[in-house]
């Protein structure tokens, strides 16, 4: 059998694949000269503005299910691998653990008996746990080709790492030659000029501060390939897509089950949800998976230059296949009264401009009539001022805001310290917005209860009554919305609609679950407000000026 660097794929991409547009799959253009698959309905005033804001298009004629917790999704993500000749997979995690194993041995299977299996991973993502390891592979010291995936390599699968040409992190000690002279300064600063009862909070504000400039230094050095897919397609059957929230990895497959995580402690997995999906809106998830391959999927470090074929040029041909006159009306199949989907992708390498998940977002906001109720579940909550606007102007019209987020206590540590900065929002939430029109509920996965779920993972947004119902990969935070590339589904189902709400509302009553209550003022809080919130408050919103600056489009794309 050859070596892993000989046969790798991924290897032979060249200069002249990469600057082939992706228009040249004919999967955007053909979708332009195909009026009958981009709506069941007359398309509104509103739907073409919506076209603009989202650089998207509401397609009729789909078959949606939802799939909750890795209890349905995996199982289901086996089936559909295993009836499949092409097989496109894209995660952000893929842990080294049984479940990743699993999936590393199944796509090699069907590699080996002829089945075209690509994967896309994220190389910042696979590596989240060990800085030192990413420093070796960004370096180009280390094979951009983890040992998990080297099987699938040499059983003839399309391996293909994102963000490998990102700037390598900086390690701890670097790290601390920095930030601990600005800690200091912090510290003397709030000592001298300030009168002793002020310097708690003012020291915390410095923190925030240093916090926030080493977050900028990771997101202009950072994005992320954050969208989770999973498509597959048989010969003369529909394209399968399943996407939503859930990685590869025990975390997500062991959720809705009583088995424990052994990562997590022995906590359960995750509660999350994906859906499963047949249609015309599958088209436009091929062009986004195509589409970041172009953009950030042909790494420079780690990287043998070989004579197979570049990944993008295999990808495009298979997608060909899929699209052309002999199979397509089969594999994007339209069905009537099918669900209307807009399939919305962010494109953080435009800069601001392609915030376009934000802008879909806000806009679902100002839509939801006056008494009715947005329910919101996400495990990161730190929303950008847009959409954070957006929110107080549907509350201040009387429109009802209900949150489930994640505790301080649960099983995860990145979540535990996300949700310690969540909670930073509650005061002000409560004092900006009118009485009774939000609620916010935690999850508490403590240690001693082995009958909660270790965190939330779901991205789940329902919209009023009848507004859209919105799942996909993207949080509600800083980073999702403006630095990860991310991909969401905005459904028009009153089924799925009403099935989405009802799983909601369940959730709010799972072991664990409980309301957060508006913090009692006292002389100490209001001081804490004078001193801290209110300053906050002017550095979110210099923090949105900057990266607004910083996030300038990608001149090399």
């Amino acid at each position: 059998m050859a070596s892993v660097d000989a046969v790798r794929h991924i290897a032979g991409s060249s200069t002249k694949a990469v600057a082939r547009p992706v228009e040249a799959s004919g999967i955007a253009t053909q979708m332009e000269r195909d009026p009958a698959r981009t709506s069941s309905a007359r398309k509104t005033d509103a739907d073409s503005e919506l076209d603009r804001l989202t650089n998207s298009r509401k397609v009729g004629g789909n078959k949606l299910r939802l799939l909750v917790d890795g209890v349905q999704s995996f199982p289901q993500r086996e089936a559909n691998i295993r009836e499949a000749d092409v097989i496109l997979v894209k995660t952000y995690n893929f842990r080294d653990d049984a479940t990743g194993r699993r999936m590393v041995a199944l796509l090699a299977d069907k590699a080996r008996h002829g089945a075209k299996v690509y994967l896309q991973f994220d190389v910042r993502g696979f590596y989240v746990k060990d800085a030192e390891a990413l420093q070796r592979v960004s370096q180009g010291r280390a094979s951009v080709i983890p040992p998990l995936l080297a099987p699938l390599v040499a059983a003839g699968g399309v391996v293909i790492p994102m963000h490998a040409r990102e700037k390598p992190p900086l390690k701890i000690p670097e790290t601390r030659r920095w930030a601990t002279p600005l800690a200091v300064l912090g510290l003397l600063l709030a000592a001298v000029l300030n009168p002793w009862w002020a310097i708690l909070p003012l020291v915390n504000l410095a923190y925030d501060w240093l916090a926030r400039k080493a977050n900028d230094y990771l997101n202009t050095t950072g994005r992320r390939d954050h969208e989770k897919y999973l498509i597959t397609w048989k010969r003369g059957d529909p394209v399968k897509v399943i996407m939503g929230g859930m990685n590869i990895g025990d975390e997500w497959a062991l959720g809705g089950t009583d088995r424990p995580v052994p990562r997590l402690g022995g906590l359960r997995g995750m509660r999350d949800n994906d859906i499963e999906g047949t249609g015309p809106f599958a088209e436009a998830v091929l062009a986004e998976y195509l589409k970041d391959v172009r953009h950030h999927g042909i790494p420079g470090a780690g990287v043998a230059h070989g004579t197979p074929a570049s990944a993008l040029t295999q990808l495009t041909d298979a997608l060909s296949t899929i699209r052309s006159p002999q199979y397509r009306t089969r594999a994007f199949p339209w069905t009537a009264n099918g669900s209307q989907v807009r399939f919305v992708a962010n494109e953080p390498y435009k800069g601001v401009a392609g915030q376009y998940i934000e802008r879909l977002l806000c806009d679902a906001f100002s839509k939801v009539p006056t008494g009715e109720t947005v329910r919101i579940s996400v495990p990161f909550f730190a929303p950008t001022q847009p959409v954070a606007q957006a929110m107080l102007a549907a509350a201040q019209r009387g429109v009802k805001i209900r949150l489930l987020l994640n505790s301080p206590h649960v099983g995860d540590q990145g979540m535990r310290w996300a949700a310690r900065g969540a909670q930073e929002l509650y005061r002000t939430m409560f004092d900006d917005y009118p009485p009774g029109t939000i609620e916010i509920y935690e999850l508490h996965a403590a240690r001693r209860r082995k009958d909660t779920y270790s965190a939330l993972h779901q991205k789940l947004y329902v919209f009023g009554a009848r507004g859209p119902l919105v799942v996909g990969s993207s949080n509600l935070d800083r980073y999702s919305l403006r630095w990860n590339s991310e991909g969401m589904l905005a459904i028009d189902d009153a089924k799925l609609h009403a099935e989405a709400t009802q799983l909601f509302e369940r959730d709010l009553t799972l072991p664990g679950v409980a309301r957060a209550a508006q913090p009692k003022w006292t002389l100490l809080t209001w001081l804490a407000h004078l001193f801290y919130d209110l300053p906050v408050r002017w550095a979110r919103e210099t923090s949105e000026a900057v990266l607004g600056l910083l996030a300038q489009p990608d001149a090399s794309s």
